[in-house]
């Protein structure tokens, strides 16, 4: 199933704040983490502590982005469920939305009406 012009702006909106969020977690949990430990077990001076802390504080603005950008998603969310259900797009069915040349990224409605959006795929007529 392919989209309109609105329907594809949704789709990619919600796909890329997806991918947003995602990999701002990973960020935060992995990456940031990871350079605290490194931090707090290499700074045993006063200047050292407070690039700790500095660090910390960076996290915890990290982690304000990410819930904006989870709001972000939760609206796009809002607008975009109400078009999947009436085109009853599911696993089987997918809304196809063009995003370049022969790029698609699908989205459909799991069984727990959670939004599942993948892509890019190419697809060849």
């Amino acid at each position: 199933m392919y989209t309109s012009e609105k329907t594809n702006e949704l789709a990619l909106a919600y796909f890329e704040k997806y991918n947003q969020l995602v990999e701002k977690r990973r960020q935060i949990d992995y990456d940031m983490t990871n350079n605290l430990k490194s931090l707090e077990n290499n700074n045993q001076t006063v200047d050292g502590k407070l690039a700790v802390l500095e660090y910390k504080n960076k996290i915890v603005l990290e982690e304000e982005f990410y819930l904006q950008v989870q709001q972000e998603l939760s609206e796009i969310s809002e607008d975009f469920i109400p078009i999947l259900v009436a085109v009853n797009a599911n696993r089987h069915d997918r809304l196809y939305t063009q995003i370049g040349g022969d790029v698609f990224i699908d989205s459909f409605l799991d069984e727990n009406g959670k939004i599942i959006s993948s892509g890019p795929v190419i697809h060849i007529d």
